[in-house]
């Protein structure tokens, strides 16, 4: 390997590795949060009337649990993704900063 590929790894590393860091923490405790703060019970809560408007009952115990995973997931992917956009704003900022001369 030469070095300049080796120096292309390193920088697309120390770029990246802190983004994927922070989507992680995110999406891992960002399905925690939405239980703590009542999101989940929301979404379940217009879930299970439109469901059981459409389906019924039964359709309600049928439909729910399929529901619930998958609803469980796209909160776990939209806080993955805030918190990716939440690191990059904030290390922007700071670089931003950083640079400043004040007059």
């Amino acid at each position: 390997m030469n070095t300049q590929m080796l120096s292309e790894v390193k920088n697309f590393a120390v770029k990246w590795t802190p983004r994927f860091l922070a989507i992680g923490v995110g999406g891992y405790y960002g399905l925690g949060l939405a239980y703590e703060f009542g999101l989940m019970a929301v979404i379940d809560r217009v879930a299970m009337v439109i469901i059981k408007s459409l389906a019924g009952t039964a359709g309600l115990g049928a439909f729910m649990p399929v529901f619930q995973w998958y609803s469980s997931i796209g909160v776990r992917v939209v806080a993955a993704l805030s918190a990716g956009i939440l690191y990059d704003l904030t290390e922007r900022l700071f670089n931003k900063c950083l640079q400043f001369r004040p007059a």
